[in-house]
């Protein structure tokens, strides 16, 4: 994200959080580049401290109990019709 395109936002945040007042476009956004420009190193990390940390291998095997869960239920025999009374 663009320099302009943070502060734009923090700004937005910024007007939210005091009210959303009229007329106060011009210290909003200052008030968000100072914000910005207070911000620590952390936002400034090289393309090689911003590596995804590496997946834990997929774990292969289950236990009985998933297993079980995993079956389908056992199909109901059909109930028997009662014999009609004469």
């Amino acid at each position: 994200m663009a320099k302009e395109d943070e502060i734009r936002e923090a700004a937005y945040f910024v007007w939210l959080n005091n009210g959303c007042p009229e007329g106060v476009e011009i210290d909003c956004w200052l008030e968000a580049e100072a914000q910005e420009s207070d911000c620590c190193c952390c936002c400034e990390k090289t393309a090689e401290e911003k590596k995804p940390a590496k997946k834990a291998a997929a774990k292969k095997t289950t236990s009985a109990a998933e297993k079980a869960e995993k079956k389908p239920a056992a199909k109901k025999a059909p109930a028997k019709k009662a014999a009609a009374k004469k």
